[in-house]
C-alpha cells in the first residue's frame, strides 16, 4: 500500500502540485529552479516524515541537484485535492545540519 510520500511523487509527476507563496519567495531568493524542485521530489530521499501533521501529512525530500549541493523540499499532500503542496525550499546550511541527512537539535 503506498504511503503519502508515494502520493506526493505521483502528484508531482502528473504536474498536480502547487508552490505556496512562501516556497515561491524562497525559490526566487535562493536561486532555485523549478526543475530542481521537481527533480528533488521525484528522485530524492525522504529524510523526515510527519504523517500526522495537520492539515496534511508532510515530509522533507533531499537530493544533490547540483554537485555537492543538496536541495531540501518540504512538501505536504492534500488528500482532498490529491495535490502536492510544496511548502518551502532551501539549500544545505551547516548551521542547521550536521550532515546532509542529520538536523542539528
Amino acid at each position: 500500500m503506498p504511503d503519502f510520500t508515494d502520493h506526493i511523487r505521483q502528484a508531482v509527476a502528473n504536474n498536480d502540485y502547487v508552490l505556496t507563496y512562501h516556497a515561491r519567495t524562497r525559490k526566487s531568493e535562493r536561486g532555485i529552479e523549478e526543475r530542481e524542485i521537481i527533480e528533488t521530489i521525484l528522485h530524492g530521499e525522504v529524510i523526515e516524515r510527519y504523517p500526522h501533521d495537520q492539515p496534511c501529512p508532510k515530509c522533507l525530500f533531499m537530493y544533490p541537484v547540483r554537485p555537492g549541493e543538496p536541495l531540501y523540499i518540504s512538501c505536504a499532500y492534500d488528500q482532498a485535492g490529491q495535490v502536492a503542496v510544496i511548502v518551502t525550499v532551501h539549500w544545505f546550511d551547516p548551521e542547521y545540519w550536521l550532515d546532509w541527512r542529520t538536523r542539528r537539535r
